[in-house]
């Protein structure tokens, strides 16, 4: 019981130090030792097994704090050390990067989600993950970041738009075919600890995520925590209840509405001399949103949007939204969901500050699932018991 207690302590420290330099570094051990009140000895001997690790270096930087007669070499994150594999499953599109330990994209590639089976897409997944030039020994994990339901602690996916995924132990059944460990959440939810590692969430100690793109949903940000137990549902409030019926098996949901197929197919209906020549997507179409027949429809999706996002700060009390996704590149959608929300919000006393990402729609999805990996293989660790006692951050 001693032995795993030191070792758990011991875990616990480690957790401590690399969260205190992802936030604060580049960081003097001795300002390392300030903020976590662990003793120099300790911070000491775990920054050297980091550097040993690969995970930390001394940087050549040194403490304009430094007192009288030392140097105080300053510690950060390696960012050519270890990496993680990140995989983001979207409902059309899977990609696959290389992401080193701050955060950066190194290498990725992206393919159209055309795989009929589950078999097939884990052998997609792992032609990708085969195709990156990096040696074994340098991947601390894969994470995967799924659109849908997941069920952390099992590893499989509870719900999902392609029902063919209810249940299935996708964590296992990567990890039996690739030899790494893995880790998966919703890809919201990883999404927005992207935007907490290293985009203007960073400095928000509550924030909720919101994304709009093909499917909506939420992640949530409490006291520097991201929440973990699966992602805040607004594409799923129900705000009509005579509406067809979603994916999720309710009716009305904030995504019937304001998902982007969902609005591309309304528009064909609306407007259908804008396709007579040629299938617009979502960016064609909201660059025709001012057409008569068009602003009515980007109306109700801005409606929807902010009538969902105020429901949800209603009861989260949060005073801050990041929005990222190419339904938020439309002007109209962007003033008419902040209009609701400034109109509406009731259970945040302050102002609700809502902006965009710092990441682009292409590149938050395989961050995302890059943080993941980044959250779970270095700062948490398999060891501790990941979702009991220990969040991401």
């Amino acid at each position: 019981m001693i032995g795993q207690n030191l070792n758990r302590t011991k875990h616990i420290n480690r957790y401590l130090v690399l969260k205190t330099i992802y936030e604060s570094g580049p960081i003097s051990r001795l300002g390392i030792s300030k903020i976590t009140q662990l003793t120099p000895a300790t911070i000491s001997n775990l920054t050297s097994e980091f550097i040993a690790e690969g995970v930390l270096v001394e940087t050549d930087h040194v403490s304009s704090q430094s007192r009288a007669g030392r140097r105080e070499i300053l510690i950060d994150i390696n960012p050519h050390g270890r990496s993680v594999i990140g995989v983001h499953i979207g409902r059309k599109i899977v990609s696959c990067s290389l992401v080193n330990l701050k955060g950066a994209i190194l290498q990725r590639e992206d393919h159209v989600a055309d795989y009929h089976s589950v078999e097939q897409a884990i052998e997609f997944i792992e032609a990708l993950v085969n195709r990156l030039a990096v040696e074994r020994e340098q991947i601390l994990g894969i994470a995967l970041g799924v659109n849908g339901w997941v069920d952390f602690p099992s590893g499989s996916i509870k719900l999902r738009p392609d029902q063919r995924w209810a249940g299935v132990p996708l964590v296992k059944l990567v990890e039996e075919k690739l030899g790494f460990p893995v880790v998966m959440d919703n890809n919201v939810v990883a999404m927005a600890l992207a935007e907490k590692l290293a985009g203007v969430g960073k400095d928000l100690d509550n924030m909720l995520f919101l994304f709009a793109d093909v499917g909506v949903g939420a992640g949530l940000v409490m006291n520097g925590v991201p929440y973990r137990f699966g992602p805040v549902a607004v594409g799923h409030i129900s705000i009509h209840q005579d509406l067809a019926k979603c994916w999720c098996g309710s009716t009305g949901c904030v995504e019937l509405f304001s998902g982007a197929d969902n609005v591309l197919q309304k528009a064909r209906t609306l407007c259908p001399e804008l396709f007579k020549d040629e299938d617009l997507d979502i960016l064609d179409l909201i660059a025709h949103e001012h057409t008569p027949g068009l602003q009515g429809l980007f109306q109700e999706v801005g409606t929807a949007l902010g009538v969902g996002l105020t429901n949800a700060l209603n009861v989260l009390s949060v005073p801050n939204v990041v929005v990222c996704g190419q339904i938020f590149q439309s002007g109209m959608v962007w003033k008419v969901l902040n209009d609701i929300v400034t109109e509406r919000a009731i259970s945040v006393p302050n102002h609700v500050s809502i902006q965009r990402s710092a990441f682009g729609v292409h590149d938050i999805g395989v961050l995302g699932a890059g943080s993941l990996g980044i959250y779970y293989f270095t700062l948490v660790g398999e060891s501790l018991g990941v979702g009991n006692e220990f969040p991401y951050f």
